[in-house]
């Protein structure tokens, strides 16, 4: 496993699940209209997809979001 260099430490293998957060730069509200909001859900799940990782749980904002989701074995 890598450490992270964020406190707490934050554990990083191969297959597990995981809380993934990310957000707009400066928390602009880029996602700011249904349409964009759709497009953005849909690249998750499209992405989560692609690389064999299952969703559990996700929230969408305009300018950021998480999910948890476990990842593949490869």
């Amino acid at each position: 496993m890598t450490d992270w260099h964020h406190t707490p430490p934050h554990k990083f293998d191969y297959e597990g699940t995981y809380m993934v957060t990310a957000s707009t730069f400066k928390k602009q509200k880029i996602f700011s209209t249904n349409y964009l909001l759709d497009f953005l859900q849909e690249t998750l799940f499209v992405l989560c997809s692609k690389f064999h990782w299952q969703i559990h749980a996700c929230t969408i904002f305009s300018n950021h979001y998480h999910f948890i989701a476990k990842s593949s074995d490869n």
